[in-house]
């Protein structure tokens, strides 16, 4: 079917990719989830309650030539970043960097902190950051490496929170502030990636395993506010909390939605196949069975199939004792 995007053009057609950041979900048990591979996506699946934000999205430089369209700022991507760190400091960048280290590297180098521990400052208000500020130098604690939070009363997704401590996790799930919820304790553990850059970008610190409150944090209470000269007034606020370069996370989204799926037309082979079988690139540009047989043995995906009758897995649609099979469905799978 169709995909009808704001931009670059009218419509095109989407393919699943691995190579950029994926979806983030909020789960029942009021985790919040990113998901980065197939395997959790199958695990969690029937625990997902709510779709937060989808992830990047790939759109090759043609397209925007092609339909003449302006070409928008990227988001804060880990390419963008190497070539930030390789034109500030002159070396590589370096891989496999914890949380620590990256604000470590942000402060010393000057380079912008690292697309894997930038939040979405620009989708929350400077008040909001006042306030989750305080909720957390209040009612927060430094364990185990990470930040430990209360998580007050369950929250039902799609109806509004009640309290401080819901109000707050709205504010955390506005930033895309990854937490898991522990089972049968009322607190929320944040992201170990995420928690550090969290509380700089608040104005807090850790010294010695302890939170700390900071001087960058009398700008939130100043009653002659600077002047902001960026698009994204509270990027900015965060930077002057935090002590060093913070970019924004996502400055520019696209809308898609569904085509109409019955305006398009049949695609017809030419010349008309006799059948069809899931060949991959073994039957050649035509997917030819011809072909296909002449390598020997071939690897082909097909579905799952249960037999009614004897319970054997098979492809067919009919068993080799002659029952039906049925398609498994995903949880039984």
């Amino acid at each position: 079917t169709q995909l009808k995007v704001e931009r670059p053009g009218k419509g095109t057609i989407a393919t699943p990719c691995d190579t950029i950041e994926g979806p983030t979900a909020l789960l029942k048990n009021g985790s919040l989830v990113r998901f980065t591979t197939v395997e959790q996506v199958k695990e969690l699946r029937p625990a997902i309650a709510e779709i937060i934000d989808l992830g990047e999205i790939l759109i090759p430089f043609g397209e925007f030539i092609e339909n003449n369209a302006n070409l928008p700022r990227s988001s804060w991507c880990v390419e963008w970043w190497e070539q930030e760190h390789l034109k500030l400091t002159g070396q590589p960048a370096p891989q496999g960097l914890s949380a620590e280290q990256m604000v470590d590297l942000a402060e010393l180098s000057k380079v912008p902190l690292h697309p894997d521990a930038t939040l979405l400052w620009h989708d929350v208000t400077a008040l909001e950051m006042r306030a989750l500020g305080e909720w957390v130098k209040a009612q927060g604690a430094w364990d185990e490496g990470t930040l430990w939070l209360p998580l007050g009363e369950t929250k039902i997704v799609g109806e509004p929170g009640k309290g401080q401590a819901a109000e707050q996790k709205e504010t955390l799930v506005k930033l895309l502030c990854c937490h898991s919820v522990e089972t049968g304790a009322a607190r929320l553990r944040v992201d170990p990636a995420l928690a550090l850059p969290l509380l700089r970008g608040l104005g807090l610190d850790v010294v010695d395993g302890k939170m700390i409150d900071t001087p960058r944090r009398r700008i939130l209470y100043d009653p002659c506010q600077p002047d902001f000269t960026t698009r994204f007034p509270t990027v900015e606020l965060a930077e002057r909390l935090a002590g060093f370069a913070i970019r924004p996370k996502a400055p520019c989204r696209i809308g898609g939605r569904m085509g109409r799926p019955e305006k398009a037309d049949a695609r017809k082979m030419s010349p008309p196949p006799h059948g069809l079988f899931p060949l991959g690139q073994a039957g050649g540009a035509q997917r030819l069975v011809r072909d296909a047989a002449a390598q020997g043995s071939i690897e082909a995906e097909l579905g799952d199939r249960l037999c009614t009758a004897c319970g054997r897995h098979h492809w067919r649609t009919f068993c080799d004792c002659g029952a039906p099979t049925k398609f498994l469905s995903r949880p039984e799978r």
